[in-house]
């Protein structure tokens, strides 16, 4: 017994309709980057600063409404910000103003500041990160015949590191 459409029959088949459909696939022509408008940033936002105001967050981005940017540029600002030193973590986001037109973007900086140490001895330092990083919660319970107590709930977030 033998089988009709065998593994050169496959093949055959295969081979024809790449044949058939390489005429359309159109070959990549550089003049069609060329068409597209230069993108222009029309509105800034900044995330994440709570102690630093945006004024100089933005003066340390080098960025302004009015820019022309690509990929380059947006790395570049993402560079400038974490060479400051003033920040754990930069995430520098290109968002698109409009699906129709993509020459109009808005700039999105999200920052997380470094904490900033203003007692200067370690001592006082690590017992002021304590209670910045511990959480209380008061217990206040009545029952009857034995009447009210109190306490409260301790708990200690991130002491062993982030996360």
């Amino acid at each position: 017994m033998t089988r009709r459409g065998g593994p050169n029959r496959m093949s055959g088949a295969f081979l024809a309709a790449a044949v058939a459909l390489a005429p359309m696939a159109a070959p990549f022509t550089p003049g069609l980057l060329a068409q597209v408008p230069p993108e222009t940033i029309v509105d800034l936002r900044i995330h994440g600063n709570h102690t630093m105001p945006d004024a100089e967050v933005l003066a340390l981005a080098g960025v302004a409404v009015g820019d022309v940017v690509d990929e380059v540029a947006v790395d570049a600002v993402t560079e400038r910000l974490e060479a400051s030193g003033r920040f754990e973590e930069v995430e520098v986001r290109k968002r698109y103003r409009s699906l129709t037109a993509t020459d109009r973007i808005a700039l999105i900086i999200v920052v997380r500041e470094r904490p900033r140490a203003s007692v200067r001895s370690p001592v006082l330092r690590s017992l002021a990160r304590l209670a910045e990083q511990s959480m209380w919660l008061p217990v206040l319970r009545y029952d009857e015949g034995y009447g009210v107590s109190y306490g409260a709930r301790f708990s200690l977030v991130d002491v062993l590191g982030k996360g």
